[in-house]
């Protein structure tokens, strides 16, 4: 996106933006299948507080990166391929819950 030109840039950020809103809606849906009703608020706030921790350091590396690479597009291009890692980050940790009841995903621990 930083490096492109023309009119791949447009193109490339309605993607973006689209995918960014499909991703919201499934961690939240995910958070609220994985987490017992008991415990959903807090696993809720927990979400959040990881996600404000994350961009804080997020910012903080491409600064430093910044100063590697003499640009801000490189440094977030480069920042960015983390994300190639993230599917198999995903399917490794995340549990598959299609077809599985709320009980058995998610038991509440009374």
């Amino acid at each position: 996106f930083y490096l492109g030109h023309g009119l791949v840039v447009p193109l490339v950020w309605v993607v973006t933006v689209f995918t960014q809103f499909g991703v919201d809606v499934l961690f939240a849906a995910l958070g609220s299948e994985l987490f017992p009703t008991s415990q959903r608020s807090t696993a809720s706030s927990l979400r959040t507080i990881v996600a404000t921790v994350s961009v804080a350091a997020g910012l903080a590396l491409e600064g430093s990166l910044h100063a590697v690479f003499g640009s801000h597009g490189e440094a977030i291009a480069a920042m960015s391929l983390v994300a190639l890692a993230s599917p198999f980050v995903l399917l490794w940790l995340v549990p598959e819950t299609s077809g599985l009841p709320l009980e058995e995903i998610a038991p509440d621990l009374d």
